[in-house]
Formats: structure tokens, C-alpha cells, sequence
């Protein structure tokens, strides 16, 4: 029997991802275009430019939150960076310190720069 083989990474959560990109995360619409920038810088990052982070309650917070965290512990993610603004309802260190539990590398950085680099 022929057994195709996958190459791909082991996490040290225990996860697998074929891919294993850099992984930019801004906390609200006026960070995703810095996101986005800063994703362009490399082949191996990609950003997730969403419309959401400010001015959200409940329900709607939470999930938002749940999103992007999950997106941070995608196993085809192998490292994140969250991009915050400083004021948005949803908080940069919020989103990492739940990603950390993944056990992937981490970091945040904060732009005064409101969307414009």
C-alpha cells in the first residue's frame, strides 16, 4: 500500500498545520489597515482585516473576541501579531493573553497612528 506523506508542522500544543504563517490580527476596522500593511512585509504573513472591535456589548463582544482568538490558534498559524489602537473595545493583550494558551509566539503592538503608517 502507498501512503501519500504530508508535510507539514507540529505545534507545541500538540496540533498539526500544513501551513505556517505569521498571522496579523487587528483588534478593530481603524487597526486592519495597518494590519494589512504590516502583513505585506513578508510572504509568510497574512492579516485578517475584519470590520469589527469598537463600540460592540454582549453577545455580539464575546463572539467577536471567540473569532479572533480562534483565529489565532488556527494550527496553520505559527506565530501572531495583534494589532491594537489603544481604544478600542476589544484590547490587544486581551486577544494575545487567550492565544498564549495555544503555546504559540505571541506579541503585541499598539499604533497611535489610527489606521495610517
Amino acid at each position: 500500500m502507498n501512503l501519500a506523506t504530508v508535510k507539514g508542522y507540529q505545534r507545541e500544543n500538540g496540533t498539526y498545520g500544513v501551513r505556517n504563517h505569521l498571522l496579523v490580527i487587528p483588534c478593530s476596522v481603524c487597526a486592519s489597515e495597518v494590519a494589512v500593511r504590516v502583513a505585506t512585509a513578508s510572504d509568510l504573513a497574512v492579516a485578517i482585516a475584519h470590520q469589527h472591535g469598537c463600540c460592540q456589548m454582549g453577545e455580539d463582544f464575546r463572539q467577536t473576541v471567540r473569532t479572533l482568538v480562534g483565529f489565532g490558534k488556527n494550527p496553520n498559524v505559527g506565530a501572531v501579531l495583534v494589532i491594537g489602537l489603544g481604544c478600542e473595545g476589544i484590547q490587544a493583550a486581551q486577544i494575545a493573553e487567550e492565544i498564549r494558551g495555544s503555546k504559540k509566539p505571541v506579541d503585541v503592538v499598539i499604533s497611535r497612528t489610527k489606521g495610517v503608517l
